[in-house]
């Protein structure tokens, strides 16, 4: 049912698309903005929702009438449009969020968790 060689290309195409060492400044400004940053979870949600979709992500684009080949040919337009949008410096979408977002994701008076750029959850202070 699962092949490891297709197993360990996609895990090669998702460290080679999330670019760990590119990430490093997003990291250390994540951290200037919230404090720390519980890695050891993010990691394991992280590792759940992958495992989750190696399981049941063909059925779900199966339910909504999407084959694989059209999502793959989706995404690498999505990879296209973020790469020229990094590399010409413009902004090919219009930006409806503002400079300073002031509303919060709240989950009590002392935990709450700012999402000025796209923090994910997860990684703040839970």
């Amino acid at each position: 049912m699962f092949d490891p060689r297709e197993i360990l290309s996609a895990g090669m195409v998702l460290f080679a698309v999330i670019d760990i060492i590119g990430n490093i400044p997003l990291v250390i400004t994540l951290r200037e903005k919230v404090g720390h940053i519980q890695s050891g979870k993010a990691s394991i949600v992280s590792a759940c929702i992958m495992i989750a979709f190696l399981f049941i992500g063909e059925e779900i684009l199966n339910l909504i009438g999407i084959d694989i080949n059209s999502f793959a040919v989706a995404g690498s337009f999505v990879l296209l449009f973020m790469a020229l949008e990094m590399i010409l410096g413009v902004s090919l979408y219009r930006d409806d969020v503002p400079d300073r977002l002031d509303s919060t994701i709240g989950f009590s008076d002392d935990r709450r968790c700012r999402y000025d750029d796209f923090i994910v959850v997860v990684a703040c202070r839970v």
